[in-house]
Formats: C-alpha cells, sequence, structure tokens
C-alpha cells in the first residue's frame, strides 16, 4: 500500500475510508459471534464463532476491489445526465 499511495494509483481517502470499514466490523462484532442462544431454567447456552479466525480485522471482497487502485465510474447499468437550460 505504501508504494501505491505514493505513487497516486490509490488515494489516501480510500485507503482510510477501507480502514474505517474494517475497524466499524471489529468494534460492530470483537468476538466474531456468528449466533449466540441462551436458555431459562436448567441454564443453557451456544455461541457460534464465524469464520476461521473470529474477532480478526479482514479484507473484504469490497476492500480488496477498492483497494486495487482501479476508480470505480459509479455508474451502474445506465446513467441519466440532466440537461439544463432548455
Amino acid at each position: 500500500m505504501p508504494a501505491r499511495l505514493l505513487a497516486g494509483t490509490v488515494p489516501a481517502r480510500r485507503i482510510a475510508r477501507v480502514i474505517s470499514r474494517m475497524v466499524i466490523r471489529l468494534m460492530r462484532n470483537p468476538e466474531g459471534l456468528r449466533t449466540v442462544q441462551q436458555g431459562e431454567g436448567s441454564f443453557s447456552g451456544s455461541l457460534t464463532y464465524a469464520g476461521d479466525h473470529p474477532g480478526e480485522v479482514y479484507l473484504t471482497d469490497e476492500d480488496r476491489r477498492d483497494l486495487a487502485g482501479k476508480a470505480r465510474s459509479g455508474r451502474g447499468a445506465f446513467g441519466i445526465r440532466p440537461r439544463l437550460g432548455r
């Protein structure tokens, strides 16, 4: 990333956005839990962890695309350009 940042192929704002998303994911679910079940009476409980390394910082496919250095056009199947002055 440092080389891409210095070369200007990946803007600093994009790197900061990806890092922010990674931190937010970790803060929302620090233990990496996928499901939690609890019971009453004679106590029972169950935890299911997500992924191979629960609670770790990770890159999603979207993060990897953003860091690939290619700018997205922001256009889908079609775009609408308003024409003013007519």
